[in-house]
Order: C-alpha cells, then sequence, then structure tokens
C-alpha cells in the first residue's frame, strides 16, 4: 500500500495506526537470466518509490506532533493539590501521597503531574503537613483532601 498522507493510513478506534513494510531482495548472483533482473530491478524501483511516499508521511507525521505540542504548551491549565490515602493490603500497609497536578481545561489533554511525594502510613502527620505547607506557598490552588477510612474498612 502506498502512503502519501496521514490521511490514507488506517488509524484503529484507540487511535494507533501500524505500518509495516517488507522487502524479498535476491541476491544479484542468484538471478541467471536478464528478465529476472530486469523484473527484479523494476520491483526495486517501486519499492524505493514507496519508501520515498512513506518517508514523506512520516514528516508530516512529525509536524502534526509539533503542532498537537504546541496546542498542549499553550492550552489553558490549573494546579491541583491533592493528599491521598492509599491502602495496599496484600501488604498490609498504608501510604499518603501529596500530588501537586497540573490540569489542563480541554479534556483531551491528560493532566501533568509536576510533583509527587509518598509517606508512609506511620508518618500521616508529615503528608498533612506537607499538605498544608504547599497550600501556603500556593495561594488560590485547587486543593482536594481523601484520607479518610473507606466504609469496608475496620
Amino acid at each position: 500500500m502506498k502512503y502519501s498522507s496521514l490521511k490514507d493510513l488506517r488509524w484503529s478506534g484507540s487511535g494507533e495506526a501500524e505500518i509495516r513494510r517488507n522487502i524479498y531482495l535476491t541476491s544479484p548472483e542468484r538471478l541467471n537470466s536478464l528478465q529476472k533482473i530486469f523484473e527484479k530491478d523494476k520491483n526495486v524501483a517501486k519499492d524505493i518509490e514507496e519508501a520515498e511516499a512513506l518517508i514523506a508521511c512520516l514528516k508530516e507525521y512529525r509536524q502534526a506532533l509539533y503542532d498537537r505540542a504546541q496546542e498542549v504548551v499553550r492550552a489553558n491549565y490549573y494546579l491541583q493539590l491533592s493528599l491521598e490515602r492509599e491502602v495496599r493490603y496484600t501488604q498490609n500497609r498504608k501510604y499518603y501521597h501529596v500530588y501537586l497536578r497540573k490540569i489542563f481545561c480541554q479534556e483531551d489533554i491528560q493532566p501533568e503531574e509536576i510533583l509527587h511525594e509518598r509517606f508512609d502510613g506511620a508518618k500521616r502527620h508529615e503528608a498533612v503537613k506537607r499538605f498544608q505547607a504547599m497550600k501556603k506557598q500556593y495561594p488560590g490552588i485547587e486543593c482536594q483532601i481523601d484520607i479518610k477510612k473507606r466504609s469496608w474498612e475496620k
């Protein structure tokens, strides 16, 4: 298949495309007739043409990636500070996580984690203290606290 642009690609439902190209060559010493040599030369010329079209398609893809990166960089965002409790039942341990995230206003851009600190369960007071210090450091920041025990916990 010849790929002359990104529109020619078969994008899956998850937004991904796969390009595979196999080229079969025969050792020139194995070609024992002029007809076979001309046929192989014709095939190689076609393969080169398709490879050049694929290179042009990949350059177009790189430009699309650059455009998307510019869109992400220019997107509006706000900062979010959160304190979360994690329970690992298999290890019988608890952890507290302090996150500072950049939340983008566009839903198609994934939040970016700026800072993540993990505290053991016994150091809960240190996690809360760090959360409060960061809250003062970033006045007006959106804050979330999720450290209460769940209904199924003892």
